[in-house]
């Protein structure tokens, strides 16, 4: 995985019947992990992780539960069995035991901030990027509403 253009991909059963497809470049110490936004898939990430993966990363997209290439269960969709999921692939998986740069991005946001408060541990840096903050008035809106 030296080569930062080179992507690999992975499947992973995280649980029966339940697999994450997930993509990865660059082999750095520390590693990255990319959750997208709604509708898209670890393909929104293909041209920033090369990047990322030159300025010494490890690099990781995943397609979440229910998108791109990963399993599409009747359930599980709750944001903390979400990012249970992410943590098995990690940890269980890919064997990464050091804290990560975790980001999310749009509805991905939702599953890293999950992450984050599940397994504080295993955070280095949380990035939330086009984000709505859980507890905010806006997030309170969207809940009741539907819209901003």
């Amino acid at each position: 995985m030296s080569d930062a253009g080179t992507f690999i991909h992975g499947l992973k059963e995280i649980e029966p019947g339940v697999q994450l497809h997930y993509v990865q470049t660059g082999s750095g110490s520390e590693t990255l992990v990319l959750l997208h936004g709604y509708p898209e898939t670890w393909w929104q990430w293909r041209h920033t992780m090369p990047i990322f993966a030159e300025a010494g990363f490890r690099v990781i997209a995943v397609d979440y539960r229910g998108a791109g290439n990963s399993s599409k269960p009747a359930a599980g969709y709750d944001k903390c069995t979400m990012a249970r999921d992410i943590q098995c692939l990690l940890v269980d998986h890919l064997a990464i035991q050091e804290p990560v740069y975790l980001v999310g991005h749009d509805i991905g946001m939702t599953v890293a901030f999950a992450y984050a408060a599940l397994f504080p541990e295993g955070i280095d840096k949380l990035i939330l990027v086009d984000a709505i903050i859980p507890g905010t008035k806006p997030f309170q809106h969207l809940l009741t509403i539907g819209k901003l």
